[in-house]
């Protein structure tokens, strides 16, 4: 039989697009089996990165596998990023067995169900971090915090100085800089007026003349 749950090779991600101005957007090239598969992000003109959004989900003809759009609660300008993805949280509350037989379509759900979730995961672990090969896979420390900076200790990233932390390092190596300078200037200028004063006293010193011969009787300078 044909599997009546047909999943072509995907992501099931669409790609980023841009607002239109409108509140509903869809349907995409990927359906999902629940309202609660599908995921929307977004990124308004200026923010650092996406931001998951409440959006109503609404399938198109309400088949058990089906297209799907969203509505954001207000419309979003041409500005803002969006993306919609499927990133399904999977149950198992029916089985496949119908009076004593395996259950054929419900077989062939589950199956697919499967599938989604399996491009899913691969989705999210190529935008995940990376060991090279041949390097040990690394854990993130549970202590760090919004604006740490990220340091290698064996396999383990650790919290470093946060960034507020080095921005005062370098205000401080700055302002020592500054200091250095001043000083350097200060030294410069006393080294001028000192060899300043050795001119004009050497020139003092070589201008004083004597009226008469100190060798003669009754010579007296003050005079």
């Amino acid at each position: 039989m044909d599997n009546p749950f047909p999943i072509p090779q995907q992501l099931r991600q669409a790609d980023i697009f841009l607002g239109d101005g409108g509140q509903t957007y869809g349907p995409f090239s990927f359906k999902i089996f629940d309202i609660g598969d599908a995921e929307v992000w977004s990124r308004p003109a200026g923010d650092s990165g996406f931001a998951k959004q409440s959006v109503f989900v609404a399938k198109v003809n309400g088949d058990p596998f089906d297209n799907f759009t969203v509505t954001f609660p207000a419309g979003q300008p041409d500005t803002t990023q969006i993306l919609v993805q499927s990133a399904r949280l999977d149950s198992r509350a029916a089985g496949v067995m119908r009076g004593g037989r395996i259950d054929p379509t419900a077989m062939e759900k589950e199956f697919s169900k499967i599938a989604t979730e399996m491009q899913e995961l691969r989705r999210d672990i190529d935008r995940g971090w990376k060991s090279d090969f041949g390097q040990e896979p690394m854990t993130l420390d549970a202590d760090v915090e919004d604006g740490d900076v990220l340091v290698k200790d064996g396999d383990r990233l650790a919290k470093g100085p946060s960034a507020a932390a080095l921005l005062d390092v370098q205000k401080q190596a700055e302002e020592a800089r500054d200091i250095a300078v001043d000083k350097a200037e200060i030294a410069v200028q006393a080294a001028a007026d000192a060899e300043a004063y050795a001119l004009i006293v050497g020139a003092a010193v070589y201008d004083f003349n004597f009226d008469s011969d100190p060798s003669t009787p009754g010579y007296d300078w003050n005079e």
